[in-house]
């Protein structure tokens, strides 16, 4: 069965290449893409992905407060946040904030397949 992906990060350019990253893995399938965090959530509600990669700062709702209503409202929905912001005050929100597993955007060529994998 193949794990659906959903991808939150208001760059085209990033999402295309996150498609492109998962798209030779057999067991991994990109359902939906959303540019905000407003229609990420609704998108996780209603596509059912299995794993969320949220970006941080998206417009129309910050990624924190996009990954506390997708776990509040399907807590089920693993939330990997991606995003350039690393340090340790951003990385401990983002844990606060119910995300499963956390990534810098440099990671992942070499991260964001086996983080997947791992938190699902």
């Amino acid at each position: 069965m193949s794990i659906r992906v959903l991808v939150v990060d208001d760059d085209a350019d990033f999402r295309s290449m996150i498609n492109l990253t998962l798209e030779p893995e057999d067991d991994m399938t990109v359902i939906g893409e959303a540019g905000d965090g407003e229609t990420g959530v609704a998108l996780a509600l209603t596509k059912r992905p299995d794993v969320v990669l949220m970006d941080l700062m998206i417009p129309r709702l910050d990624g924190f407060e996009a990954t506390k209503q997708i776990k509040r409202d399907r807590p089920e929905v693993k939330v990997l946040v991606v995003t350039s912001a690393v340090d340790t005050s951003i990385r401990q929100e983002t844990y606060n904030s119910g995300a499963d597993a956390f990534i810098g955007k440099r990671e992942i060529t070499t991260a964001l397949v086996p983080t997947i994998r791992h938190i699902t």
